[in-house]
């Protein structure tokens, strides 16, 4: 007898319930005791997650840095005219932030 996977599926696109079913696939791995295919293997479905949670915290990372600047940009325009911000130039506010964080 053909061991089946133990995993589940969503329905496809056609199945708008939301049910779910068994894995028709043939198990190949057990793992304590209870038998998967490739696909819904515990160890491949933990490294995957790891892997795609590594990405996005690398692109959150880099989005929380680009608000950061925005946020102190904006502090530090304010209360500050235009009439100023143009006689530093062009390149001007980026220098000034520059120097501040390096008083930091």
């Amino acid at each position: 007898m053909t061991r089946k996977c133990t995993g589940k599926v969503y329905g496809d696109y056609r199945d708008v319930s939301g049910r779910v079913h068994p894995c028709n696939r043939s198990a190949t791995i057990e793992r304590a005791g209870k038998w998967y295919c490739w696909q819904h293997d515990p160890k491949r479905v933990k490294a995957e997650k790891e892997r795609r949670l590594a990405k996005w915290k690398t692109k959150d990372d880099k989005r929380q840095t680009i608000c950061a600047r925005r946020a102190a940009e904006y502090r530090t325009c304010q209360g500050v005219s235009t009439e100023t911000l143009e006689k530093l130039g062009p390149g001007g506010l980026k220098r000034l932030l520059d120097a501040m964080d390096e008083r930091e």
